[in-house]
């Protein structure tokens, strides 16, 4: 028996259309904040790029060749930064 999490991403579907209304500065601090919640050696192991600019996302969206990126109201970028667990091993030592 599949429980609920599994359930819901073998069911999940993306739908690529979006529309022209930015998301709330309320909504996006909220989320910033849960990814800033205590992790293993406090560590938040990435850097985040918010992308707003309808230039910039439509220079992204030709670069990647995803071209949703230019009709999203926000893109956010999330880069993984492993150095940060690494110099604190290296450190601690």
């Amino acid at each position: 028996m599949l429980n609920e999490t599994i359930a819901m991403q073998l069911t999940h579907r993306t739908v690529r259309e979006y529309i022209d209304k930015p998301v709330e500065e309320e909504k996006i601090w909220s989320y910033l904040e849960v990814m800033n919640s205590t992790s293993h050696l406090n560590l938040q192991n990435y850097s985040l790029i918010r992308f707003t600019d309808a230039y910039l996302k439509t220079k992204l969206a030709e670069v990647t060749g995803k071209k949703y990126m230019a009709a999203v109201p926000e893109l956010c970028i999330f880069i993984i930064d492993l150095y940060r667990s690494k110099y604190v091993n290296c450190n601690r030592i």
